[in-house]
């Protein structure tokens, strides 16, 4: 019985009378039920019945699988995206990186720039390395030590080992005397104003070199007058006379015994 539908009782029995809604729905069944015909056992194995709209309960279901479509594609989205920023992210980190190391190398070569111009000031202008190959400061320089001396002296006294220069061949002497003092090499030995010095670190006597030089003699300004430790075989004063102190390297301040040089 449909709700469309009401049954009465007369004297024969019961009888089925129609609602007046009933018209309209039968309408709409009986269309349904030529619809469903259509789609065959289907309909008719249905516990919904042959009146039920079986297109429309069809349609029901398609608007959840459509709406996991666009779901699917914009967590798809989100993921190209995370992946997008973890590239970017990686490639912003190895061009810090690479960017890093360009500038610790340009500041190692700048400092190690730095450092040879450094170095080579000191060593041209301030002090001086020289090798030794003169027998003229024996025993106390050898011969191949490695000498180390100060170049910006301004006054020179006696006592000091200097760096000298004659025929192009750099020597090591011991300054005697300085401007205005008196030589004189006698058979005593050496006299400095008139008085005998006492040398207990040279090798040798002193005596003067026949055809050189000829003494007594005064030191003149700005001059000073060496000799060498080993006396009887040194090349100084006694054979080039005084020397300019602007013509002198400097004063040794220290020396590298090394045979290897």
């Amino acid at each position: 019985m449909y709700p469309g539908e009401v049954f009465s009782l007369n004297i024969v029995g019961w009888q089925k009378k129609k609602h007046p809604l009933s018209s309209r729905k039968e309408g709409g069944a009986e269309e349904r039920s030529r619809q469903g015909a259509d789609t065959g056992p289907m309909a008719e194995n249905s516990p919904i019945g042959a009146d039920h709209d079986i297109v429309g309960w069809e349609t029901t279901a398609e608007p959840a699988a459509a709406d996991s479509a666009p779901g699917e594609e914009a967590a798809e989205g989100r993921r190209d995206l995370k992946r997008g920023a973890g590239s970017a992210k990686k490639k912003g980190s190895a061009k810090k990186k690479a960017s890093r190391l360009a500038v610790s190398f340009v500041s190692l070569v700048i400092k190690l720039l730095i450092l040879a111009v450094v170095f080579f000031i000191l060593l041209n202008y301030v002090f001086g390395l020289e090798r030794n190959l003169s027998l003229n400061m024996q025993p106390a320089v050898q011969d191949g030590d490695l000498l180390l001396y100060y170049r910006l002296v301004e006054d020179y006294t006696a006592g000091d080992v200097v760096v000298v220069e004659y025929q192009k061949k750099r020597l090591v002497s011991r300054i005697v005397a300085v401007a205005g003092d008196t030589v004189d090499i006698t058979e005593d030995g050496l006299t400095i104003n008139g008085a005998h010095v006492q040398e207990p670190f040279v090798s040798g006597e002193t005596t003067a070199y026949t055809g050189w030089v000829t003494f007594p003699l005064k030191v003149p300004q700005g001059h000073v007058f060496v000799l060498g430790d080993n006396r009887p075989h040194a090349t100084d004063s006694r054979v080039f006379g005084c020397v300019k102190t602007s013509e002198i390297y400097g004063r040794l301040i220290g020396l590298f015994r090394r045979r290897s040089f």
